[in-house]
């Protein structure tokens, strides 16, 4: 079996999760290469690990298709609605000048958004979704068959699952026990609800990652001021450094608007930490009543359910299971059942899907034409939009209307 492996086009989790994927198939056997879709062959299996970049990625499955080629997609799908209503609710709201142009912006882009995701989880060979969670979501938000999907969960790199001492970094940093969060800090994963719902508690929160938004970073270090509790902003730290983090922490905490299955929080699992999760996301999959579970838009839940996991012993039956059954090789194989899937299933080439296609092509045009405007008016006055058009400026929608209009034809 030849499989084309498309890669994500940012770093984090996704990329490790790519990169160990391909690993292991390797290991089994398989041949595998990893490039564009556009250089695929008709007797190839091309996986799509990158939907997040939903543009991209229908762009790869349209020169997938088109060559002859089965197409398996891992969706990394969860529902977006709480977040754009109540995440971004007072943190980036359009003002100025150019405020209703961003809103049709925004409106345009969730709409090509929703008709990209529905054109390429509707026809793709095969779905692999990291939780039952995000299985069920897909089959609710999308209509996708059951009979399309394998769930093919997570797994964790075995460094995360042997013994190591927290000391060097506790001495580092002049901690001792404390609250860890290490994520990108934007506000997806909600780090200033989390400040703000652990502001007053007698316990030391370190958050480690990059910052994705000035903006949203320096709205986290404000909330930290005058805290009750001491709250240490680290930036993203190597493998090798995280580790240590790890086992020097006692609770693991990710209060996010929506994740899906995140590695950080196995890894965390994994080294011994009690985790904390957003009740948005796969996590009860993986850690079941193990864990700990918050509402993000709830401060008071978020640090009710801190408060439980920090009074609990470390979580060590947790450590054992993590370590045992979410490993890259079994995450292959369930990729490799995903494949035969692809392979075995006819396609739906009905007028339904058509006009699935035809309303994504319409949706990119009508966002690609807006996205022209707001150039064009060169947003001066707004900030905001111009790092919101300028995240596509780099011709990803371009791209994918081309492709679009040729499949069409």
């Amino acid at each position: 079996m030849k499989v084309r492996l498309v890669p994500p086009v940012n770093r984090g989790g996704l990329f490790e999760q790519f990169q160990q994927t391909m690993t292991a198939l390797e290991k089994d056997g398989l041949s595998i290469c990893a490039g564009s879709a556009q250089d695929a062959a008709p007797d190839e299996i091309v996986h799509i690990f990158d939907a997040p970049d939903i543009f991209g990625a229908l762009g790869h499955f349209l020169a997938a298709r088109a060559r002859g080629a089965r197409v398996v997609v891992s969706p990394i799908y969860w529902n977006p609605t709480r977040f754009l209503t109540e995440g971004l609710a007072g943190i980036d709201e359009p003002t100025g000048a150019q405020a209703e142009l961003e809103r049709n912006l925004r409106a345009a882009r969730r709409q090509a958004t929703d008709a990209a995701q529905r054109a390429l989880f509707g026809g793709a060979d095969a779905l692999l979704p990291q939780s039952e969670r995000e299985a069920a979501l897909l089959s609710r938000d999308f209509d996708v068959s059951p009979e399309r999907i394998v769930v093919t969960p997570n797994g964790i790199d075995p460094l995360f699952t042997r013994a190591h001492s927290g000391k060097p970094f506790q001495e580092k940093y002049s901690v001792g026990a404390f609250v860890l969060c290490a994520a990108r800090v934007d506000a997806l994963k909600n780090q200033w609800r989390l400040i703000q719902a652990l502001h007053q508690e007698a316990l030391t929160l370190v958050l480690i990652g990059q910052a994705e938004s000035e903006d949203y970073y320096a709205r986290c270090q404000r909330a930290a001021q005058n805290a009750r509790s001491q709250i240490l902003f680290l930036p993203a730290l190597s493998h090798a450094e995280l580790i240590y983090a790890y086992a020097a922490a006692h609770t693991y905490a990710l209060a996010s608007w929506y994740d899906v299955a995140p590695i950080a929080a196995l890894e965390a699992a994994a080294m011994g930490c009690n985790i904390v999760l957003t009740n948005e996301s796969g996590g009860s999959d993986y850690f079941g009543s193990a864990a700990w579970y918050c509402d993000p838009g709830d401060t008071a839940s978020i640090r009710n359910a801190v408060r439980a996991a920090c009074a609990a012993p470390r979580a060590n039956a947790l450590r054992e299971r993590i370590a045992r059954e979410y490993t890259w090789e079994r995450a292959a194989q369930a990729t490799q059942r995903g494949y035969a899937l692809a392979r075995a299933k006819p396609r739906a080439r009905d007028a339904a899907y058509v006009q699935t296609i035809e309303t994504a092509l319409a949706a990119v045009a009508a966002f690609a034409k807006l996205e022209a405007q707001a150039r064009a008016q060169l947003w001066q006055e707004k900030e905001t939009l111009a790092r919101t058009v300028d995240g596509y400026a780099n011709g990803r929608v371009m791209r994918a209307l081309n492709a679009l209009r040729r499949f069409a034809r």
